[in-house]
């Protein structure tokens, strides 16, 4: 797993969100939370597939924000997307996939993908991982 931390946001790039990974990837990003005003940025682009276990991992990324932490995705091939839109994980993050990190990066200002005074929702989350698991 890539990290490339700068003063004010880290990019992580998993190569792979499944069983195999997870844990990896919820203490990798955790550490780079503990940096408080950091914006995580998750670049997707290697990720080639995403299993129950890869959702939950962004789940509890995602129970994890402090307040003023900002968390964005970009790069998610289409099958990945398509897992998001499929289990309503699309919705339950409030905004679309960056489509490469630069994009993402734009929208560091004015875009957070979930912080709690944005919509963030355990309830959409939770019914995102009951629609993918169903």
């Amino acid at each position: 797993m890539f990290v490339d931390s700068h003063e004010n946001y880290t990019v992580v790039r998993p190569s792979r969100l499944d069983a195999s990974s997870a844990a990896d990837f919820q203490k990798t990003v955790r550490r780079q939370l503990s940096k408080k005003g950091v914006a995580i940025i998750i670049d997707l682009n290697q990720v080639e597939s995403i299993d129950s276990i890869g959702l939950g991992a962004i789940i509890t990324v995602l129970k994890s924000l402090q307040s003023k932490t900002k968390l964005l995705l970009c790069g998610a091939r289409k099958n990945v997307e398509s897992i998001f839109k499929f289990t309503g994980m699309d919705k339950a993050l409030g905004t679309d996939n960056h489509p490469d990190l630069a994009s993402a990066l734009r929208a560091l200002p004015c875009k957070p993908v979930a912080t709690p005074q944005h919509g963030f929702s355990l309830k959409m989350l939770r019914q995102a991982v009951l629609n993918f698991m169903a």
